[in-house]
């Protein structure tokens, strides 16, 4: 069984992902932030959120437990006290369940070296992608990934210095790391930095294999271009250097042509748009995402594509979701009759519909409508900035789903060097049972 820990964990594309492929696993530690994506992973991942282990617990101590934490209520900024004292007993305490039933250590910057589980297999980090992008750069707002800025995307380093507590403590490193983000952590402005962050993993014993995935060749009608680098530890052993490299060199994800991928389903832009709007909710939510007309959503509407027109037919693909749809550019327009008087004919993508386009499940968003429309604090929790926010900085699932169904074949590899005992006759007949996707020895 695969033991996961996501740091930067959002709202758990990863757990979501190994759930669909069916590989044995269990997450063990999260760490995350933001209130919102706290109770969503809760909802999604849990499927509720449950409240009676700790009803005992006093509002004052609920209160200062949160306090500690160092939550945040837009993923940017900590989260001051006044902003927590304003949120309903109810909903503090539903906080607290959720970060307690999902293991989550909440602020990365307090967590230690000894924090995490010794016997970890697989740790995920998809720090913030802010920093990075052309836009701020050129604003000269980035700092980019240097240690010494302190910038949200220059989380990066807490993983560095809690992998550096784990090997100066003597425990044994996680045997696989994956990371995502932006394609520009590659370019010129940041490789010195990032250069310096694959020297270290490297210097720890980890075989660092990088790719760039579209989320359009994995079955999800969005172009969304991300790097991922999977870091296998070795440590100094040659052979298994070797044979990690050669493994990927013989899978290797950006090669659609080869055809022997995985592939769980090809979803088409139309199954995914909800414009049936004698359904009240999807009807409710069409009005909430057409905005007034303004110059400003005009020029939208002249710069951006009609993705769903009046004729019923759509685009192929989606622009890439972003943590916000009010802007220009965007992910493409729904047409749309005004459903209120002052409204234009299209209207934005629902939050609803960008949790879907990032692999998730239509049952996983409306666990989250649900607690929305019951909560006593709806303008404080899953306002719509903030599900358009936790949809743009998540994973695509499907894409994850194909980079972890090779990792039991790199554990099986790590354990015939390492332990030839070590993996169960379970995960035995599963590996196997995938072998003919995966390509051994040398390439033809």
């Amino acid at each position: 069984m695969l033991r996961l820990v996501e740091a930067f964990s959002g709202i758990g594309s990863q757990a979501k992902a190994l759930e669909n492929t069916g590989i044995p696993f269990e997450t063990v530690m999260t760490v995350e932030w933001d209130i919102n994506a706290i109770l969503a992973y809760c909802l999604i991942h849990k499927k509720t959120i449950d409240t009676s282990e700790f009803e005992n617990l006093s509002d004052e101590e609920v209160t200062d437990f949160l306090s500690a934490c160092g939550l945040s209520n837009d993923s940017k900024q900590p989260m001051n006290d006044k902003a927590l004292a304003l949120l309903s007993p109810e909903t503090r305490l539903q906080i607290y369940a959720a970060i307690k039933n999902t293991n989550n250590l909440v602020d990365i910057k307090k967590v230690r070296g000894e924090s995490v589980p010794e016997d970890t297999d697989v740790f995920v980090y998809s720090f913030p992608c802010q920093d990075l992008s052309a836009a701020r750069f050129w604003q000269k707002k980035a700092g980019g990934i240097r240690k010494e800025d302190k910038t949200r995307s220059g989380m990066l380093w807490e993983i560095e210095r809690i992998l550096s507590e784990m090997k100066s403590e003597g425990s044994k490193l996680p045997r696989i790391l994956l990371m995502e983000n932006v394609p520009a952590i590659t370019g010129s402005r940041y490789s010195k930095d990032f250069g310096r962050w694959k020297h270290f993993l490297e210097k720890l014993g980890y075989i660092n294999q990088s790719m760039v995935l579209d989320a359009r060749n994995f079955g999800i009608p969005q172009g969304r271009e991300r790097y991922f680098m999977v870091s296998v530890f070795t440590g100094d052993n040659e052979e298994l250097q070797e044979s990690v490299r050669q493994f990927y060199r013989n899978n290797n994800l950006e090669d659609r042509q080869h055809g022997e991928c995985f592939h769980r389903r090809e979803l088409e832009l139309k199954d995914l748009l909800r414009t049936d709007y004698s359904n009240p909710i999807y009807r409710q939510e069409a009005i909430e995402y057409q905005p007034n007309e303004t110059p400003s959503r005009h020029q939208i509407s002249l710069d951006n594509p009609l993705i769903y027109r009046k004729d019923g037919t759509t685009e192929s693909v989606v622009a890439t979701i972003t943590t916000k749809q009010d802007r220009n550019p965007n992910s493409g327009l729904v047409y749309c009759e005004p459903l209120k008087e002052g409204k234009p004919e299209w209207r934005y993508l629902t939050s609803r519909e960008c949790f879907m386009l990032m692999g998730f499940d239509e049952e996983d968003y409306e666990r989250i409508a649900s607690f929305k429309r019951e909560s006593p604090d709806k303008k404080g929790i899953f306002s719509n900035m903030s599900l358009d926010r936790m949809a743009g900085n998540s994973i695509v699932v499907d894409v994850l789903e194909e980079i972890f169904l090779q990792f039991p074949a790199v554990r099986e590899m790590q354990d015939r060097y390492e332990n030839p005992k070590a993996v169960s006759p379970e995960e035995k007949e599963w590996i196997s049972s995938f072998f003919p996707i995966f390509r051994w020895g040398a390439k033809n």
